[in-house]
């Protein structure tokens, strides 16, 4: 399984990678409209291997142009994941996760108690929370 996560806060749940690639248009996902998460929430990368193209034509009209999605892979890769909001932070209410009509779960409680047993964080950690007034501030 994979988690398709858009711009709007919407889930997807699509049954693979390959499955991933061939739905969600290249220059979107160079973009950063949807990002992708495996099932045990690792963020994983997309890899270009032929890049998106803008292509224009002149001619006797004026000017045309229109894009070509280029063709990725989804990759895990420990590296970037450190640098993209955890799983836990897509599913919270902070982002207002909205979960989409899919064949796996009807609810988002649903999804969380499966990840759960699978061993993924998805509620917030303690330690995530930057607002605990019960310490008192550091010293200067």
């Amino acid at each position: 399984m994979i988690f398709v996560f858009d711009e709007n806060h919407n889930l997807d749940i699509v049954e693979n990678k390959e499955e991933a690639c061939k739905i969600y248009p290249g220059r979107d996902v160079d973009a950063t409209v949807f990002v992708f998460y495996d099932e045990d929430g690792n963020y994983l990368s997309p890899h270009f291997t032929v890049p998106n193209r803008h292509i224009g034509i002149l001619n006797f009209f004026g000017i045309f142009f229109w894009d070509k999605d280029g063709k990725y892979e989804l990759k895990y890769d420990p590296q970037l994941s450190r640098h993209e909001d955890p799983i836990w932070y897509m599913l919270s209410d902070y982002e207002g996760c909205k979960l989409n009509r899919n064949k796996y779960f009807e609810t988002l409680e649903q999804l969380k108690t499966h990840l759960r047993a699978r061993g993924v964080v998805v509620d917030e950690p303690l330690s995530a929370r930057s607002n605990d007034f019960t310490k008192p501030p550091p010293a200067l």
